[in-house]
This record gives C-alpha cells, structure tokens and sequence, in this order.
C-alpha cells in the first residue's frame, strides 16, 4: 500500500511538472517508470519515446524502451537502444546485459561475449548476466568457461535467496 501510494503521488507530480513544462528533462521517463512497474506498457512506451523526443541521449528510456521493443518481437529497434543507453552509458549495467542478451539471441555471439563480460565485471554478484554470459560460452564453443560461469550464477543466485530469506525471518 505504502508503495502505490508514493508511486501514486510521484504519478501526479510528474503530471503536473509535464503540465507546466512537458519539455522538462525527466518528466516523461519518470512517468513512464511508473508506468512500466505498473504493467501499463503501452503508456509506458509513449512516455519513453517522449522523453527520447526532447532528451535524446536518456540512456535509461533508451534501455527500457528496448525491453519494450524486445517483447513485441522488433529486435532491431530493441538493439539499436540498447546500444544508445551503452554508448551514452558505458557502466550502464542493465544495457550490457540487454544488448549482450539481445545479440545472443541473433546470433552476435562474439559481440554478446564482450558485451556481458561487461556487465559482470561491473557486478561481479549479477547473476543473470553470469547465466547468459555461460550461454553465449557455450553456444561459442567454450563448454568449461560456460559451465564455470553458470555454476558461478547459480551461487550467487542462491547466496542472494538465503540472504533474503534472513532478511525477511529478522
């Protein structure tokens, strides 16, 4: 509840910042934030290719209007944002990882590799970028360093699980 309602609140702030200004800088990808944890992703989108309208450069529409993009079936348009957020953000962790995800599944095995070698040595406890790093491995033809990298994700993935699990008992 207490979460809906300062989303609910911050909704109706940025509404009227974008009333007053709806060039401001932040308007249109902080509704469409609100929007995306919503599941509302159609206004979602809209709010994300605004703000990319007047902020050109906002490596986070860019990323989320990849993911976007990505679920509807245009990999192409989801790629050329992904790399927008990486090359306006190279320590853009997310980005990495979804440009590394997306060019696995065209393909760009090679360019994924790099891409996700990024993101974990960014975060060394990412363990989605492990998993999928240890995929495009061994679609290389890497099957020990794939392995490796899978093992890794699966500890870190369940370390993180225990960690939770005693967070929440205190």
């Amino acid at each position: 509840l207490f979460r809906s309602q300062r989303d609910a609140e911050a909704q109706a702030e940025y509404e009227a910042a974008e009333k007053v200004d709806p060039k401001f800088m932040g308007v249109h990808s902080g509704l469409g934030l609100i929007y995306w944890k919503q599941g509302k992703v159609d206004l979602a989108k809209k709010e994300f290719e605004q703000e990319l309208a007047t902020n050109p450069n906002d490596p986070v529409s860019h990323c989320i209007l990849g993911q976007i993009l990505r679920k509807e079936n245009e990999p192409a348009a989801a790629l050329e944002h992904f790399r927008a957020a990486v090359a306006e953000n190279p320590k853009y962790k997310e980005a990495l990882f979804e440009l590394g995800k997306s060019e696995l599944a065209i393909a760009e095995t090679q360019h994924a590799i790099g891409h996700l070698r990024q993101a974990v040595a960014l975060d060394a406890d990412y363990f989605e970028a492990h998993y999928v790093l240890g995929t495009a491995l061994r679609k290389n033809g890497q099957p020990a360093e794939a392995a490796r990298e899978i093992a890794l994700a699966e500890q870190i993935q369940a370390r993180q699980r225990a960690d939770q699990i005693k967070n929440v008992s205190h």
